[in-house]
């Protein structure tokens, strides 16, 4: 937690409500080739008494454009969310290039933005 973020109350435990588990596992990709690893959440008194099943799991990846002729406080923000990103596990494709927030700067990233994000070839 950041010293200065408001307290998170949803986090506290609560006298009379029952805590479920957390249990890390990997994930392997069969489209991505890849493997992720990632944490699942067991309410309470969950039991799996079912068969195996498929899932389609959808992973967030990030991608972050700061300049570095930003103001001090919007480049420093971008470099703790960065940060805090790679702490929780998450992909993020992060750079700072020479330039400000303006609609050039925008034209001239957004490509590099989109293929780290969808990657070089398009999947169908």
């Amino acid at each position: 937690m950041l010293g200065l973020a408001s307290p998170i109350p949803y986090l506290e435990k609560r006298a009379g409500v029952s805590s479920g588990s957390m249990e890390k596992l990997e994930i392997v990709s069969k489209i991505l080739g890849g493997k992720r690893a990632v944490t699942m959440y067991t309410p309470a008194g969950y039991m799996n008494t079912s068969k195996p099943r498929t899932f389609v799991l959808v992973f967030i990846r990030f991608h972050m454009t700061a300049g570095s002729w930003e103001s001090a406080g919007a480049l420093s923000a971008n470099r703790i969310l960065h940060s805090v990103l790679l702490g929780k596990g998450n992909a993020v494709d992060y750079r700072e290039v020479a330039n400000g927030q303006y609609y050039a700067n925008v034209q001239q990233t957004l490509p590099d933005g989109l293929v780290a994000l969808l990657g070089h070839e398009s999947r169908r």
